[in-house]
Parts: C-alpha cells; structure tokens; sequence
C-alpha cells in the first residue's frame, strides 16, 4: 500500500477514534511499527494529527 494511501485510511480511523496507538495501526495496516511512526510523523509535520505518547490523536482530542 502507498504511503499516501495508508496515510489517508489513518486519518479516517482517527476522525472516528480521536486516538489510536502506534501498535495498533500496525496491525490493521500489517506493516512495521517503524512505518506507522514515519507516517504519523509525516502527518503530524503537516498538522493534520498530534503525535504523543506510543500513538496519535486528532488536533481536536489535544487542545
């Protein structure tokens, strides 16, 4: 799967989830912890999603 496009699948989970952790996107995305991070990194440089302890939130959870 492109980055693009699991990084899109992310951003729906979270619109519906507010938070997920690292792990488990991992497994419903079947890759690496360590690409789940890159993606999470890549999102949250373009303030899309805020990164924080082992996973992610939407902006909205963190303010």
């Amino acid at each position: 799967m492109y980055p693009s496009i699991r990084q899109s699948k992310m951003l729906e989970r979270l619109r519906l989830q507010q938070f997920c952790n690292i792990t488990e996107l991992a497994e419903v995305f079947s890759v690496y912890d360590e690409t789940v991070r890159r993606d999470v990194r890549q999102l949250d440089e373009m303030y899309l999603v805020h990164k924080v302890h082992r996973g992610v939130a939407t902006l909205h959870e963190t303010m």
